[in-house]
C-alpha cells in the first residue's frame, strides 16, 4: 500500500470508538436494571433508618410482655415485608417477597419457620401464648434478615 491509499485519520476512528463505548455503557445499564441491581442497591436514608430503629424498639418492648408477644412477631414480620418491598423485591404477601429474595436469605433458613409462626399467630384463633425464648429466637431471625437487607437497627 502506498501512503496515498491510507488517508484515514485519527479523528475518523474517534467517532465510531466513542459511539461503541457509549452503546456498551447503555447496554450495561439496561442489563443491570433488568437484573434488579439498580432497584436493590437503594441506599437507606437517615430518615428511613430512624423509622426502622424506632419501630424495632417498639417491637422489643412488645416482646417483653406475655400478652403482646404475638403482636411483636406480627409487627416484626410486617417490618421485614416493608423492607423487602422498599428494596424492590416483588410479591403481594410476605411469603412471595421472601421467595423473590431467596438469594439474600440462603444462610438464614430459619426465616421460613418464623414466617410460618407468624401465619399461625395471624390465622389461628386458639394460638397458645408464646414463651419468651421462642419470641426472642424469632425476633433474632427477623433482625438477621433485616441485617442481610442492609437495614441496621
Amino acid at each position: 500500500m502506498t501512503s496515498q491509499q491510507c488517508n484515514i485519520t485519527f479523528e475518523q476512528y474517534l467517532l465510531p470508538a466513542a459511539a461503541g463505548i457509549g452503546l456498551s455503557v447503555i447496554i450495561f445499564l439496561i442489563l443491570a436494571c433488568v437484573k434488579g441491581i439498580c432497584c436493590r442497591a437503594q441506599k437507606w436514608s437517615q430518615g428511613s433508618l430512624g423509622t426502622y430503629d424506632r419501630k424495632w424498639k417498639r417491637i422489643e418492648y412488645l416482646s417483653m410482655k406475655e400478652d403482646t408477644r404475638p403482636l411483636a412477631i406480627i409487627y416484626a414480620t410486617s417490618l421485614l415485608g416493608h423492607a423487602l418491598q422498599t428494596k424492590g423485591y416483588i410479591g403481594e404477601t410476605l411469603g412471595e417477597k421472601l421467595g423473590s429474595a431467596h438469594n439474600i436469605f440462603v444462610a438464614n433458613n430459619q426465616i421460613w419457620k418464623v414466617h410460618r409462626l407468624r401465619n399461625q399467630i395471624a390465622h389461628d384463633a386458639d394460638m397458645k401464648q408464646l414463651d419468651e425464648e421462642e419470641t426472642k429466637q424469632a425476633l433474632k431471625v427477623i433482625r438477621q434478615a433485616l441485617f442481610d437487607l442492609n437495614v441496621y437497627i
